[in-house]
């Protein structure tokens, strides 16, 4: 090696830290715009920011299975709004999965409704995938409803008390469940966590998806 050939990899070292560099910078850069853009819309609609999540929710997050799945599990742009009984929540949440060359990073944004009006079973909803269906051939659990073809095509329901969850899930309330795209539920009695299937939404459509997670809060808020 001529006294030159010590150049190239210092030159391949800087340019991959370069590389590096812009890409951690333009994370940095689009996570502050849109925790200022968060700040801006959530404010506005009269929600609390909180630095973290809050500690009275420890026991619904410890039952969910979304927020025990996988490792390095985080909440940011965590809001928070009380309005008479109702505690209304939402976060972004990121979590990781996998290993080396199979490691993935999901991220969603969150929102949770906590209220005594939600007298529901235990139950979770998500897209049915080619996967779930071939789960159902080796005998996985999905609750369908004949009378509701349209959500027991697009959802897997799940749960521990099939004859309760069906008297609880109404048909206005499979009605208004099918005419959502990508949605995942989990129900607790007292609470309700929404969110679309591993997408974060932007601050800008924060009115349009909160109205459609409130109707379905209020829906099974109803007595039946």
């Amino acid at each position: 090696m001529n006294d030159s050939g010590w150049l190239i990899p210092v030159v391949v070292l800087s340019g991959i830290g370069l590389v590096l560099g812009l890409i951690v910078w333009i994370s940095f850069h689009f996570d502050k715009k849109r925790r200022l853009q968060w700040l801006e819309v959530a404010t506005s609609l009269g929600f609390e920011n909180l630095s973290v999540y809050p500690d009275d929710l420890d026991g619904i997050v410890g039952s969910s299975r979304l927020m025990t799945t996988g490792r390095q599990r985080a909440w940011t742009n965590v809001f928070r709004r009380q309005v008479e009984s109702l505690g209304v929540t939402f976060c972004d949440y990121r979590y990781t999965v996998g290993h080396g060359k199979n490691t993935k990073n999901w991220q969603q944004t969150v929102i949770l409704f906590c209220s005594p009006a939600i007298n529901a079973p235990r139950f979770e909803i998500k897209p049915e995938g080619w996967f779930n269906k071939l789960g159902e051939m080796l005998g996985a659990q999905d609750i369908d409803f004949p009378e509701s073809p349209e959500f027991s095509k697009k959802y897997v329901l799940t749960g521990d008390n099939e004859e309760a969850i069906r008297q609880f899930l109404r048909p206005d309330i499979l009605q208004l469940l099918s005419e959502l795209q990508n949605l995942c539920l989990e129900v607790r009695p007292g609470s309700l966590m929404f969110w679309f299937d591993r997408r974060r939404i932007s601050p800008t459509e924060f009115n349009a998806v909160f109205e459609q997670a409130f109707s379905v809060c209020s829906a099974m808020s109803q007595p039946a």
